[in-house]
């Protein structure tokens, strides 16, 4: 580390006071320890509108050299737009983080707009997916995959298989958790015996999924648990025979590391990352649609077949050891060094 002290700005959200769960970042740093650098995090508001508002204080007023900035879709990415010009014209060094799923999609739509991050001195993202699509678009992106802490999600094998499903994301549009409620039905209207489980903060959806429980009478199916810490998560995983990911975006997919760490083996949408990181019929079960019946298909597959079951499990625990904290540590160790 250099001599001088580094002051980084990090802006994003750092919820895991009152959302539970811990974000790459917020994990990543708490490891590292140096007198050369000093961190600052914006925002830890769970009201967006105290959150969106502190990002935009500490960007104008904070004393910084170093603005780290993590980049979603939505209404942050419009207020990240208008932190890289403050932070600019501030003459602060500059790293992006592009993180959100629907980026892709949204430089596709709006062009003109990611012009504005083309100010930063560095862009890096855990996805190859988004990695090589902005590569084409002549933008200087560097891979850095997340950290998944493989000692906290401690592999466990199963005796005894209990077609318990675990579900694992925001109650949000995006990760579509309505479809996890019909997948349930339609399986259980096929005879199988299915319990959803589903944790999660509510970002909109929760209300509707509930009325959906209600109208399909699943309340003996499902439990909603609601947002759960971080650290307690590695039970669910043990506890649970399948992990169902039913996101139409992925910009890489913690969730289904730490599934797969734990020896749950998961079912999902063939989206953004997961594609790239995961082999269907090798370590993972790939939904062919983003649909009820396709889901459920998939299901069945891992249900019937204990071998394939069995080999899935033991070959994404080999796949996700490259995303191993203390290796992925190392990496933004040498990153921080060159600010």
């Amino acid at each position: 580390m250099k001599n001088k002290s580094n002051v980084i700005l990090f802006i994003g959200n750092y919820l895991s006071k009152s959302r539970g769960s811990i974000g790459v970042v917020e994990s990543t740093l708490s490891k590292i320890s140096s007198k050369n650098l000093i961190f600052h995090f914006s925002s830890k508001f769970e009201k967006k509108f105290f959150r969106l508002f502190d990002i935009l204080l500490s960007s104008i007023f904070k004393k910084y050299n170093v603005i780290i900035i993590d980049i979603y879709s939505g209404l942050f990415f419009y207020l990240t737009l208008i932190v890289v010009i403050i932070s600019f014209l501030r003459r602060k060094k500059i790293i992006l983080f592009f993180r959100g799923g629907k980026l892709v999609e949204l430089n596709k739509k709006r062009p003109k707009l990611f012009k504005v991050f083309r100010l930063s001195n560095k862009i890096y993202s855990p996805s190859n997916f988004i990695v090589n699509h902005f590569k084409n678009k002549k933008f200087n992106i560097i891979y850095l995959p997340n950290s998944i802490d493989t000692k906290s999600f401690k592999f466990k094998r199963k005796t005894k298989f209990a077609n318990k499903i675990l579900w694992v994301r925001a109650f949000d549009k995006i990760y579509n958790p309505k479809l996890a409620i019909q997948i349930l039905n339609n399986l259980l209207n096929k005879n199988y015996s299915i319990h959803l489980t589903m944790i999660g903060p509510d970002l909109g959806e929760l209300d509707s999924c509930k009325k959906l429980i209600d109208e399909l009478k699943l309340k003996k199916n499902i439990s909603i648990l609601g947002p759960i810490e971080h650290s307690k998560l590695v039970n669910y995983y043990h506890e649970s025979d399948i992990y169902l990911n039913t996101t139409s975006f992925e910009s890489f997919g913690n969730t289904l590391c730490e599934a797969a760490s734990s020896g749950t083996p998961i079912v999902s949408s063939s989206v953004g990352e997961i594609p790239y990181i995961w082999k269907h019929k090798h370590n993972i079960i790939l939904s062919k649609k983003i649909d009820v019946e396709n889901f459920s298909n998939a299901i069945v597959t891992l249900i019937n077949n204990k071998d394939l079951r069995n080999a899935i499990i033991l070959n994404a625990k080999k796949n996700i050891e490259k995303f191993d904290k203390t290796l992925i540590l190392n990496y933004w160790i040498k990153m921080l060094s060159k600010i």
